[in-house]
């Protein structure tokens, strides 16, 4: 399941396969936790077999951990001594994280579910320029003091917890500059005396 034997939410929806070895010809049965039959299989003639698991037999088993069991029955009626897998159920989508730049945009601090990796994208091409891991304390912490966020750029964070579910994003804006500009001057060039004459009304000016 994604290399991690940890079913998320994505995977559950879509479905997937459980597979294995066994004596050709025989019927594997898959079970979970509970001694209830997610599938069956027939093992082919290369000693393979595959069941699939669809949403509605991952929500049975619930969230949490799971043991999966498989016996081989012969055409005998011999049944073999049973084999069990541990995968962990979790389809659940953490809550959107925190995400908050300080004053001179050197750091970005925030909190999330506890060992999820959050990614932070801060120039809204959907890429994140940082990755962090929530630690387990719920808080995470990004230095970007190489590059600092000072022109009021949209920081967008997300969290993917560890079995791949990705949250909500969450946004915020960077410090921008609030420095006012200098006060402007004005040059009145109009012949040296600040009158506007009738020749100078005609002609215009500058």
């Amino acid at each position: 399941i994604a290399g991690d034997n940890a079913v998320n939410g994505d995977e559950a929806e879509a479905g997937f396969a459980i597979t294995g070895t066994g004596e050709p010809g025989a019927t594997i049965t898959l079970t979970n936790g509970s001694s209830n039959v997610i599938g069956t299989s027939i093992v082919n003639s290369n000693g393979t077999w595959s069941v699939a698991v669809d949403e509605a037999a991952i929500a049975a088993m619930g969230e949490g951990p799971e043991t999966i069991t498989a016996t081989a029955t012969d055409l005998s009626n011999n049944v073999s001594t049973p084999t069990t897998a541990e995968i962990i159920v979790d389809t659940m989508v953490p809550a959107a994280p925190t995400v908050t730049v300080n004053a001179d945009g050197t750091e970005i601090t925030g909190t999330g579910e506890p060992g999820a990796t959050v990614e932070i994208d801060t120039n809204g091409d959907g890429i994140p320029e940082y990755t962090a891991t929530v630690d387990e304390n719920g808080d995470y912490t990004v230095d970007t003091s190489g590059d600092p966020l000072i022109n009021g750029e949209t920081v967008t964070a997300t969290v993917t917890d560890p079995a791949g579910n990705t949250s909500e994003p969450s946004s915020t804006a960077a410090p921008g500059d609030e420095t006012a500009p200098a006060a402007p001057t004005i040059d009145t060039p109009i012949a040296g005396d600040n009158a506007v004459n009738g020749d100078e009304a005609e002609a215009g000016f500058a």
